[in-house]
């Protein structure tokens, strides 16, 4: 499903072009772009340490949102349980969006990191899916290396704009350990 234009004054498109443009250098949003597809993906990665806890569920369905998913999509992210067949989904989406393989790679690290924990089993299943993709090794961990280094900027950001509140609240989550032969062997 594509997203939606509406009859709200053009806020959302707006909002949308902001993120799009923030985030990944677009200055339209992408056309065609199939979000049910991209945040099963995203949602697949969450779920590999065996659950989608409330802040990548919350992740998920922001993403969504800000992005202008279709009002189902924005749903569908609220009781999708992670469950689908990996590969398949993997498949579909890069046979309808191969342009967007990395901005999906990146929304599911960002959303396995929405609860603070980018554990193993949700690191082996991103670079699972990222090389399934045709992603390189090298571009998978500077995805995640930058990631990492957005987060320690935003908490240098929110302590120069919030100095009135206390400081552990802005905590960048720290790096991982790299997966560990036995999780990268987990199978897609």
């Amino acid at each position: 499903m594509t997203g939606e234009t509406g009859d709200d004054g053009g806020y959302r498109v707006d909002a949308s072009m902001w993120f799009f443009d923030s985030v990944l250098g677009h200055s339209k949003i992408p056309l065609g772009l199939d979000w049910e597809d991209l945040v099963k993906v995203v949602l697949i990665c969450a779920d590999a340490d065996g659950e989608i806890s409330e802040a990548e569920r919350n992740f998920c369905i922001r993403l969504a949102a800000v992005g202008n998913a279709p009002k189902e999509v924005y749903d569908f992210c609220k009781t999708y349980d992670g469950k689908a067949s990996d590969l398949k989904v993997v498949k579909k989406f890069l046979k309808k969006n191969p342009e967007h393989k990395h901005a999906v790679l990146y929304f599911a690290m960002r959303c396995c990191l929405a609860d603070g924990d980018y554990d193993d089993y949700e690191r082996a299943k991103v670079n699972l899916i990222g090389k399934s993709m045709g992603i390189t090794d090298d571009v998978i961990l500077g995805i995640e290396d930058l990631i990492m280094r957005e987060d320690l900027l935003r908490t240098e950001r929110l302590k120069l704009l919030n100095p009135e509140r206390p400081t552990d609240m802005f905590i960048a989550s720290p790096p991982q350990s790299a997966p560990t032969p036995e999780m990268s062997a987990l199978s897609i």
